[in-house]
């Protein structure tokens, strides 16, 4: 499996946003691990709507249709103390400060269906996360990741990957380095890229 990894630089309230540090040191991290997947490409995307939307569909031109591929985004949750699985994107943008871009909607459709309520990711979230626990790593399910710009890129990720059978898609929300350090918060995007990819098999 392909996986198409993303974090967030700074925005509003956060200048240093722990996860742009996961991305930029996983591939150190991995280098001498065991691992079931191809990191394919690590990018740390500005926080704005115009961003995110650009990247999905730049790697949405250029991937094979019949490919085996992950969006595995990371967003900062900073009142948080455990990893969240984000199950769905709502197809609402109201953000609670304008993006990096100056763009602050209220109530706006990111995709112009008023029927389309939410997409769901098609990964087994449950057995994913008791799996992660057994790791010993604190996880839990979400059903809301917000409507700032972490639900924009999901929902769009999730929605772009709609017709291609073999892709998938998750956003996590993670703590703050003052609940759980670096190096344990790296030790679990690796286990979790490997439970994703066995989960898929």
């Amino acid at each position: 499996m392909k996986i198409y990894l993303t974090g967030f630089g700074k925005f509003n309230g956060v200048e240093d946003n722990p996860s742009t540090h996961i991305i930029n040191n996983i591939k150190e991290y991995i280098k001498d691990k065991t691992v079931k997947f191809d990191l394919q490409n690590v990018k740390v995307l500005e926080v704005s709507a115009e961003a995110t939307k650009q990247f999905i569909q730049s790697i949405d031109e250029e991937i094979d249709p019949n490919e085996k591929i992950l969006f595995l985004h990371l967003g900062v949750n900073s009142t948080s103390n455990t990893f969240a699985l984000e199950k769905c994107g709502w197809n609402e943008a109201t953000f609670r400060c304008p993006d990096e871009c100056g763009w602050k909607p209220e109530k706006e459709l990111i995709v112009n269906d008023s029927t389309l309520l939410k997409n769901e990711t098609n990964l087994p979230l449950e057995s994913i996360s008791q799996s992660m626990v057994s790791l010993n790593h604190s996880v839990c399910i979400s059903n809301d990741p917000g409507r700032f710009i972490c639900n924009y890129l999901y929902f769009y990720s999730l929605e772009c990957l709609k017709n291609r059978k073999n892709s998938k898609s998750l956003f996590v929300h993670i703590p703050p380095f003052s609940s759980i350090p670096m190096n344990k918060q790296l030790s679990f995007l690796y286990d979790l890229m490997n439970e994703i990819c066995t989960s898929a098999e």
